[in-house]
C-alpha cells in the first residue's frame, strides 16, 4: 500500500500558500533532528535525503520504526499540539527540509480542510504500517520476516540498477527494522547471497530475485 501524500488534491495556489509559511532547514549526515521526549515545536517535510525514526529498548538496543524519504513528513503531524516526541529522528545523510512551527501548521490545518484530511490519512497509514510490521516481527520466523523487510523497503526506496533493485540500507539497519540481531540478519543474507537472491555491499543491499523472496 502506497503512503498517502500531504498535498494530494490541493490546488497549486493552496500548496504555494502552505509552503510559503515554512522555512528551509538543512541537517548534516547523522545529525539528530529531535530527541524522544522533546516538546513538539516543529513539523518537518523532507525534500532531500533520508531520516530514520527510532526508539531504544530497555536494554539500550536501537529499533528503527520507520525510514522517511523525500516528500514525507518527519515525526508527528501536529494533530495533538503541546505533546512530546515519542521517538528520535536522525538524518542518515545530508538532508533538506521545509519546517513549520507546530502552531503555524495547526493553523494551516484549520484553514485548509483537505490538508487536515491528508494529514489524518498519513497518520492512519503510519499506524497501520507499524502495526503490520510489529505483527510480522511477533509471529514470523527469520527468513519470512527478513524477506518482508526487504520487500517493504523495495516498495519504499528500491532503485532499479542493471535489472536488479538496489536498497540504500545497511545490514544493521535492516536488522533493526525487523527486530533481530545483526548476526542473525547477516547469516540469513549470506545464505541468500549464495543462492543468488541478493548481493550484500557496503551500505546497500541488491535484490536479484524479488519473486523468490516473495515466495518466502
Amino acid at each position: 500500500m502506497k503512503a498517502p501524500e500531504l498535498f494530494a488534491g490541493l490546488p497549486v495556489p493552496a500548496c504555494k500558500q502552505i509552503l510559503s509559511a515554512a522555512c528551509p532547514k538543512n541537517f548534516a549526515s547523522l545529525e539528530t533532528i529531535f530527541w524522544v521526549g522533546d516538546p513538539i515545536k516543529e513539523i518537518f517535510l523532507l525534500t532531500e535525503g533520508q531520516v530514520k525514526i527510532t526508539q531504544q529498548s530497555k536494554n539500550g538496543i536501537e529499533v528503527i520504526l520507520r525510514l522517511h524519504l523525500r516528500g514525507q513528513l518527519v515525526g508527528p503531524i501536529g494533530l495533538a499540539p503541546g505533546g512530546n516526541h515519542s521517538s528520535t529522528a536522525q538524518a542518515l545523510e545530508a538532508s533538506r527540509t521545509w519546517v513549520w512551527s507546530a502552531e503555524t501548521f495547526e493553523a494551516l490545518l484549520e484553514r485548509f480542510p483537505l490538508l487536515r484530511r491528508n494529514a489524518q490519512d498519513v497518520v492512519a497509514w503510519q499506524t497501520w504500517d507499524l502495526s503490520r510490521r510489529v505483527c510480522d516481527i511477533s509471529t514470523e520466523a527469520v527468513p519470512p520476516r527478513l524477506a518482508h523487510g526487504l520487500l517493504y523497503l523495495l516498495g519504499q526506496m528500491g532503485r532499479k540498477v542493471n535489472g536488479n533493485f538496489e536498497l540504500k540500507v545497511t545490514q544493521e539497519m535492516l536488522a533493526q527494522m525487523t527486530g533481530m540481531t545483526f548476526y542473525t540478519a547477516n547469516r540469513q543474507l549470506s545464505i541468500w547471497e549464495q543462492q543468488g537472491l541478493v548481493i550484500c555491499r557496503r551500505g546497500s543491499i541488491v535484490i536479484r530475485d524479488c519473486s523468490r523472496l516473495a515466495c518466502l
